[in-house]
């Protein structure tokens, strides 16, 4: 179920973003610049995703990222 999971989200976010699926339950999606990536993050958290913002020095400078975990907990209309 969570393979499935998974691979639904990247499609989702592949065709609504752009973006590259991992084939991991870890999803990054990088913004580049800190204070954007805190602030989505902040307005996500805000209405009740458990979203956290990554960046340096965990991540090199410019690739500031929002990191999604997919769960058992969620459906794909999360």
């Amino acid at each position: 179920r969570l393979h499935a999971l998974v691979q639904g989200a990247e499609a989702l976010l592949s065709g609504r973003l752009g973006l590259q699926g991992t084939g991991s339950q870890i999803v990054p999606v990088i913004l580049g610049e800190d204070a954007r990536t805190m602030s989505v993050a902040t307005r996500l958290q805000a209405l009740g995703f458990d979203v956290r913002g990554i960046r340096p020095p965990t991540v090199p400078v410019g690739t500031a990222r929002l990191r999604l975990s997919l769960t058992l907990n969620i459906t794909l209309g999360d």
